[in-house]
C-alpha cells in the first residue's frame, strides 16, 4: 500500500488543510507522493480554475521536445536545440542548474 492513499491506481484524491496552516502565503504544498505521481517539478505551472464552491488545479501536458545538436551558425559553437517552441533559457535558470555541477 502507498504511503498515500491517492498515489494508488484509480484512487480520488483528498487532502485538507486548515486555512491557518497551508495558506498563510497563499501558497498550498502538495505531498511528495503526489508530485512525484503527477510529474510536478519546482518551478512547473500549473492551471487553477474555480468550479462551483471547488478550486481545481490540473497538469498541463508537458510538450515532448526533441533536442537536437547543431552548430551555431554565428558562433560555430555547437549548441544543443529543441525547436522554436523551446522555453527560453534565462542566465538565471543556468545558474541554478550549474549550483550543484562539479
Amino acid at each position: 500500500m502507498a504511503a498515500f492513499p491517492c498515489c494508488e491506481a484509480g484512487s480520488a484524491v483528498r487532502f485538507s488543510c486548515h486555512a491557518g496552516s497551508g495558506l498563510t502565503k497563499g501558497q498550498i504544498a502538495l505531498p511528495q507522493p503526489l508530485r512525484r505521481k503527477l510529474g510536478i517539478r519546482a518551478g512547473d505551472l500549473l492551471d487553477i480554475a474555480v468550479e462551483d464552491d471547488r478550486i481545481v488545479v490540473t497538469v498541463p501536458k508537458k510538450k515532448h521536445l526533441t533536442p537536437r545538436i547543431i552548430k551555431d551558425p554565428i558562433t560555430g559553437f555547437v549548441a544543443l536545440d529543441a525547436g522554436p517552441d523551446a522555453p527560453v533559457l534565462t542566465s538565471e535558470m543556468v545558474r541554478e542548474l550549474l549550483v550543484d555541477f562539479p
